[in-house]
């Protein structure tokens, strides 16, 4: 299984604890603010991952074949409280590689393995970009392993995460470190957006959010001016500040750091920021203006995206709009 290289990769030492110790390594892990993911094993052979974002504990899953998304509430009631002893490690991720971790978690066992030449993987990398769905590529060799997020239509790939010997290397997008592992490849898989997993549709959500936001900001300056929109950002940001969703707007750009618990929570974040935005577009360039940029910028997105966008976005939240947000 992917996940367990991954984890081999990394050279992490595991601890042995109790359930007491087991909740207070999580808690040890909430004060430090940790972002990634952290794995348990149960003497009877049960294994379980959490996922944390930022010192919150976001999902809990125990592994299996299939892997199945238990209640975050009571995580710690799946581990007998008899004395013995569990195994527990924790892999510290970006944002964006905790994006492409939780995707194979909730695929595993679901993936299709790929062909490749070992020496000339990019040719097989660019193959399977050419899917006109989203895919997450997964890289096995003896002594590495690697993600690589790919947003289809022959786009180059947008996130990659590549682990080896204790190193762990995040890019935005960069294949170098993938490309230049000097090792056989054992296996490489593709995980297709099609199989409709929750963390699929939340990075769905996240991009098309990023894109249509960037898109209305951009044409926004174009039409107002640099002071109009330095005050569109600074309510969208005491916004997210207020709310603790690590999302910022700086000039016309979004950076979006927040990992979700579901795609619906997302949703539900994403369309409270861009009807803020929308309120901005309305007082200065008036209600049919802002509805004409509203529709360029869902059809810059591709089919994918534009679809899941419409099925989370087609009605607004019937909400006021303050100066912070709250829900």
């Amino acid at each position: 299984m992917e996940l367990d290289q991954i984890f081999t990769s990394a050279q992490l030492d595991a601890q042995p604890l109790t359930r007491a110790g087991l909740e207070a390594f999580v808690q040890a892990c909430a004060g430090d603010f940790q972002t990634g993911l952290l794995e348990f094993h149960c003497a009877d052979g049960a294994r379980y991952d959490l996922l944390m974002a930022r010192g919150q504990v976001i999902n809990f899953y125990r592994r299996a074949r299939h892997s199945c998304a238990l209640p975050l509430e009571t995580w710690l009631e799946n581990f007998p409280a008899d004395g013995q002893f569990f195994r527990a490690s924790s892999l510290a991720l970006t944002p964006q590689t905790l994006r492409l971790v939780k995707i194979l978690v909730e695929q595993s066992g679901a993936g299709q393995p790929l062909d490749y030449f070992s020496p000339d993987l990019e040719a097989a990398v660019a193959q399977a970009a050419k899917s006109p769905q989203p895919g997450l590529l997964s890289f096995s060799w003896k002594r590495a392993s690697g993600l690589v997020l790919l947003p289809g239509a022959g786009r180059p790939p947008r996130h990659s995460l590549f682990i080896a010997e204790g190193q762990i290397v995040h890019s935005a997008g960069s294949m170098m470190a993938l490309y230049g592992w000097r090792e056989p490849l054992l296996k490489l898989t593709r995980y297709d957006s099609l199989g409709a997993s929750p963390a699929w549709h939340e990075y769905i959500l996240h991009h098309a959010f990023v894109r249509v936001v960037e898109h209305l900001l951009a044409r926004f300056e174009q039409l107002t001016g640099r002071i109009l929109l330095h005050s569109l950002a600074r309510e969208v940001n005491y916004a997210t500040s207020a709310n603790g969703w690590n999302i910022s707007l700086t000039g016309n750009s979004v950076t979006d750091q927040a990992i979700f618990s579901s795609p619906q929570r997302a949703a539900e974040v994403y369309r409270r920021l861009l009807a803020l935005v929308d309120s901005h577009l309305e007082i200065a360039l008036g209600s049919n203006l802002a509805a004409l940029l509203r529709k360029e910028g869902q059809e810059t997105l591709r089919p994918p995206y534009a679809q899941l966008f419409a099925h989370f976005f087609q009605q607004e939240p019937p909400i006021s709009l303050p100066s912070a947000l709250t829900i």
